[in-house]
């Protein structure tokens, strides 16, 4: 079992990591080439909604319902809204800050749980963990209400600040369960003796 839980663990590492480092990448995208051509931009966005969404159901698969049910029903709308992006990329240039706006605030609320989380271990820096995800929240609805020649910017700046915030939370929680273990191991350790 503890092999089990130190893989979830190792794997949910790396998936936030990549989700992260995508998020970051889209939305530099989205801040060099506002003006830039809408087909492109959807066609990259469905290239990383599909990315995103193989990695969320690659979790469900490799872990069950048990860790990571969410992750079925998240990676199925991530790769349809990928899809749609390239089967229709005009319609899309109107609906992409909505499908962006609902990708950060998912993103979002999922750090918000995990700030609360810190907070309840005591971590340190759950403050501004819990600030940061209220704001990407904040800034998902925003986009998700602006249109998509004025929105590009700010979407990719949310994007950016979502892809720190998780790459932040993932670094703290990797740093705690690394402490964690090895106080468990002192104590074996002490036991022993």
């Amino acid at each position: 079992m503890e092999q089990i839980i130190k893989k979830h663990v190792k794997w949910m590492k790396w998936d936030r990591i990549i989700t992260a480092v995508l998020a970051i990448a889209l939305g530099l995208l989205f801040v060099l080439l506002p003006d830039g051509s809408a087909n492109t931009l959807c066609t990259l966005s469905g290239v990383l909604l599909v990315a995103a969404g193989v990695t969320a159901i690659a979790a469900f698969i490799a872990y069950g319902y048990f860790f990571s049910g969410y992750s079925l029903v998240a990676g199925i709308l991530l790769i349809l809204a990928g899809i749609f992006c390239f089967v229709s990329p005009s319609t899309v240039q109107g609906l992409l800050t909505v499908i962006l706006g609902v990708f950060i605030l998912l993103s979002g609320s999922a750090s918000l749980v995990d700030a609360i989380a810190c907070a309840r271990a005591k971590a340190q820096g759950w403050l501004v963990m819990l600030l940061l995800s209220l704001l990407v929240i904040v800034l998902g609805a925003v986009v998700m209400l602006g249109t998509f020649d004025t929105i590009m910017i700010f979407a990719g700046c949310s994007l950016m600040v979502d892809g720190v915030c998780s790459l932040v939370l993932t670094l703290v929680f990797s740093r705690r369960i690394r402490e964690a273990r090895r106080q468990l191991h002192d104590l074996w350790d002490m036991l022993d003796e």
